[in-house]
């Protein structure tokens, strides 16, 4: 699927306005209306969750000018790489990305308290078979 292209062009059903680019001579205190959908030169993701964000883009310098951008404005932390995030461990190398939820199991079980529960064998015979006529009706 091809994501970047999705709205190149798009009709809008509504309206949507923007501020006009850097570099376009244009009057003060102007909006423009925008006809169709478009995207610029690739695409930030930005995922928030109350105080955590994830900031993706195929381009890293677009990565930290939107940082720079966000920083100027508000107090932030930037944690580096994602590893962990609501429940997910996120690891990856440069064509893919494997998310995991042990760490979230793990530390669910662990705040139950039965991390040190012994396992114990299933109280049911597996080679037994059972039929439908088996037992009382």
């Amino acid at each position: 699927m091809d994501v970047k292209n999705a709205f190149l062009n798009g009709e809008l059903t509504e309206e949507v306005y923007m501020q006009p680019p850097p570099g376009y001579n244009h009057p003060p205190n102007k909006v423009c209306r925008l006809r169709k959908a478009l995207y610029d030169q690739g695409c930030n993701l930005l995922l928030l969750y109350v105080d955590d964000m994830i900031i993706t883009d195929d381009d890293t310098n677009r990565i930290r000018d939107l940082k720079n951008f966000l920083h100027q404005r508000f107090e932030m932390k930037d944690l580096g790489k994602l590893n962990y995030f609501l429940g997910l461990e996120i690891a990856s190398n440069k064509s893919s990305y494997y998310l995991s939820q042990t760490k979230y199991a793990t530390d669910l079980i662990s705040r139950v308290g039965i991390i040190d529960t012994k396992v114990v064998s299933t109280p049911f015979d597996s080679t037994e078979h059972l039929a439908a006529t088996d037992g009382s009706s």
